[in-house]
């Protein structure tokens, strides 16, 4: 996508932007949402830190995954590289993301995102979904009184999704 945007900007302007530095720019704009910079502006900071971090991981940890390959004698791939950093990736990404997430709670910015489960504890609902080919069914399941003792879940609400029932 930022290859795309990178391309897309220098067709209308001539400017050439590393397409990192606009990846950079995008995760940071929506992490910063997400930290609620509208409330709060002093999340810009830690958001852009946190997509910058985000950014590089898949360049520096290709560069290391190359160089600790380099050093065993192997030679991998770019298609083995990429799979791995994809792999990688998922994993810290995650840790970062969730790392940022605990750091906006930590600061007293957010504390929506990280602790929404655990942050009232009246209200313990869940939905389950069972997608077949048929259509989706639905079920809320919930506790009344989560605090209470020997509370049993209830069945709060329940629906079914037929999108292709009448077309035959």
């Amino acid at each position: 996508m930022a290859y795309v945007l990178s391309q897309r900007l220098y067709t209308y302007t001539g400017l050439v932007l590393c397409a990192s530095i606009l990846t950079t720019l995008f995760i940071g704009g929506i992490y910063s949402l997400i930290g609620g910079v509208t409330r709060k502006p002093l999340v810009l900071p830690q958001a852009f830190a946190a997509a910058l971090v985000t950014v590089l991981l898949p360049i520096g940890g290709s560069l290391f995954l190359d160089l600790a390959l380099e050093r065993l004698g192997w030679s991998a791939s770019a298609a083995i590289l990429g799979l791995s950093m994809l792999a990688i990736g998922v994993f810290a990404g995650a840790f970062i993301f969730g790392s940022y997430l605990a750091l906006l709670t930590l600061l007293g910015y957010e504390n929506t995102q990280a602790l929404t489960v655990l942050d009232h504890p009246g209200f313990k609902h869940f939905v389950r979904l069972r997608v077949r080919s048929d259509g989706i069914d639905g079920w809320c399941i919930g506790a009344a009184d989560p605090l209470g003792d020997g509370e049993e879940p209830v069945l709060v609400d329940q629906f079914s999704w037929r999108p292709f029932r009448n077309l035959t």
